[in-house]
């Protein structure tokens, strides 16, 4: 992406406006549809960039270093970018027909159901949070099959192909206190339900009528997958701010210099080498994991279970790197709109949308040890 650095300086000129709108600022929406941030993992048949998994990776920790909340954006729309290889040609170019506006995506079934009506679906039900829900055009969202049938065992779960302006936008976002960019409402079915055809109903497990690399991985890893990159670019922009912040400042208590503090000193430096190692080893194991799908093979347990090792713990340090900073990073932290501030709190809920996934963590030790996984995210 040649347009990539001009696009972090608008992402960066617009922060602010994203932060007090609780949305994407136009500016950005606009700009990031035209570098093809909105279609990373869609088809090149239909103008996407379609990204092996290192090169998501790096373009996720450059555009989170300059704001998380549209890379989260981003995120939210490789879900229907993955699924459009298993979409009909017509229904692929009619989600794509708009490059300029993000796509949304809930994964959460639990609060929605699809009956099957005539050749599709008819939606009913809510989903809480919709990044992108006044600004997307299409989104991608999961609900659990009801055929009427009353059978035992847990229903089917199908995601639907849908555009945004068919569902009713709730207004639970602007109290939001991190990642107010991402304006992530509640939407819901409007009175009735909405109606999907059978072409834009995808199963869990697609039959993809694209056999490309990207295509051969699941939704969910490659999704959850680009966490660790927006934690590793605001642990980057807290590093940088807070060398920032402190500058020339000096206590004003003994009008000690805070660049001369040992802790001060410390925590830039452990912050700095951590980015480096932790970005290293998750590019690792990305490239082995993208070598897998170029062959086509299946990925090993062993090679699944230290993706999801590395994921969590990739997290996890750069969450406890960030705090760290802010605690040494002078009084200046305490005030909104510093980098240092934001990141803080940025990262916190960034990673607060993993803790679903914990299971899949103990599942990954599981095989380490030697055993089952017994988790079907595995």
């Amino acid at each position: 992406m040649d347009e990539l650095e001009a696009l972090c300086e608008i992402i960066e000129r617009n922060r602010q406006t994203a932060d007090d709108s609780a949305r994407l600022a136009p500016a950005v929406r606009v700009a990031a549809g035209r570098a093809g941030l909105w279609v990373l993992a869609a088809p090149k048949e239909v103008g996407g960039l379609e990204l092996s998994l290192p090169d998501l990776a790096a373009v996720f920790t450059t555009v989170a270093e300059a704001d998380p909340t549209v890379a989260w954006h981003a995120a939210n729309s490789l879900g229907l970018g993955m699924v459009a290889a298993a979409l009909g040609e017509a229904e692929c170019r009619a989600v794509f027909a708009d490059r300029d506006r993000p796509y949304g995506y809930s994964g959460a079934a639990t609060q929605a159901s699809a009956r099957p009506e005539g050749d599709g679906y008819r939606l009913h039900g809510a989903w809480p949070f919709m990044t992108g829900a006044v600004d997307a055009a299409w989104t991608l969202v999961s609900a659990a099959v009801d055929d009427g049938s009353g059978a035992d065992g847990p229903p089917e779960v199908r995601r639907f192909a849908i555009p945004l302006d068919a569902l009713d936008v709730g207004d639970n976002w602007a109290v939001s206190s991190a990642m107010r960019g991402t304006g992530s409402h509640e939407v819901a079915t409007p009175e009735g339900g909405v109606f999907v055809a059978g072409g834009c109903s995808i199963p869990l497990a697609p039959q993809m009528r694209l056999d490309r690399p990207l295509y051969r991985l699941p939704l969910i890893p490659v999704f959850v997958g680009m966490v660790p990159p927006m934690c590793l670019g605001a642990l980057r922009r807290a590093t940088a701010g807070t060398i920032e912040l402190v500058g020339e400042k000096v206590s004003r208590l003994d009008r000690h210099a805070h660049v001369e503090d040992v802790r001060v000193q410390q925590a830039i430096a452990d912050a700095s080498a951590e980015h480096l190692c932790l970005a290293a080893g998750y590019r690792d194991i990305l490239e082995e994991v993208w070598a897998a799908a170029e062959a086509g093979d299946p990925l090993p347990e062993e090679l699944r279970a230290r993706f999801w090792s590395t994921l969590f713990l990739t997290v996890d340090r750069s969450r406890e790197l960030v705090s760290r900073l802010f605690s040494v990073a002078t009084s200046a932290v305490y005030a909104t709109r510093n980098p240092v501030e934001r990141a803080s709190r940025d990262i916190h809920a960034v990673s607060a949308a993993l803790e679903s996934f914990q299971a899949v963590r103990w599942a990954a030790a599981r095989v380490m040890l030697g055993h089952e996984p017994r988790h079907p995210a595995f």
